[in-house]
């Protein structure tokens, strides 16, 4: 009777245990689903470009080619994308006294049409456009926790200079999006323009 008294006791426990694991584990669930990236995931696919010459000579055609494919709406090169790791450059940032103070910054570089495939949205400021050339070595974006860790206000951030590559300005804030694990919170990022992509971001219609 004791042994029995035992044993309806532990399974009565275990039952307990994997109810409450099982509802702790929809629940985590429940949160990744709602959870707001800061982009749009659906539909998205990515190719390695695997430093392929041709696309990178290319990159304008290919993408052309890419859109004419049925079903596709958008096409996008970066050298990573929303997941992955972003690299961390030694920048110098101008500060609101006007001087320049060095940092080591998350980048991603990206062409023109990233922020509009994956959805990101820029809360002041501008894109990168394909007519101000100059957007493509002295142009910068950062996100919103960059813009928070400076101590600027979303008008003091735009025009600020940035000395990266090339000695450039601030043109655009961006929402903050996750661009890496959500075991990880939203850190500050800049991004800039490459035409050498490692990653091809194409948006597809969902049927």
């Amino acid at each position: 009777n004791a042994l029995r008294k035992v044993l309806v006791s532990t399974q009565f426990m275990i039952s307990i245990m994997l109810v409450a694991g099982t509802l702790l584990v929809h629940d985590q669930l429940d949160v990744v689903r709602k959870q707001d990236l800061g982009f749009e995931k659906e539909g998205m696919l990515v190719v390695p470009t695997n430093g392929d010459t041709a696309i990178v000579n290319y990159l304008d055609a290919v993408k052309n080619e890419l859109r004419q494919v049925s079903g596709v709406i958008n096409v996008a090169g970066s050298t990573s994308t929303p997941g992955q790791s972003a690299g961390n450059n030694y920048t110098e940032i101008e500060m609101t006294d006007g001087k320049m103070s060095p940092t080591n910054i998350n980048f991603i570089f990206i062409d023109h049409d990233f922020l509009n495939t994956y959805q990101i949205k820029l809360l002041a400021g501008r894109d990168f456009q394909r007519d101000v050339k100059s957007d493509d070595t002295t142009a910068y974006l950062i996100n919103e926790s960059a813009m928070k860790d400076f101590g600027w206000t979303l008008e003091q951030a735009i025009g600020k200079k940035v000395q990266g590559r090339y000695l450039g300005k601030i043109i655009g804030v961006m929402k903050d999006f996750h661009y890496r694990s959500l075991h990880t919170k939203v850190e500050p990022l800049m991004i800039a323009m490459t035409r050498h992509v490692g990653r091809m971001s194409i948006r597809v219609k969902g049927n």
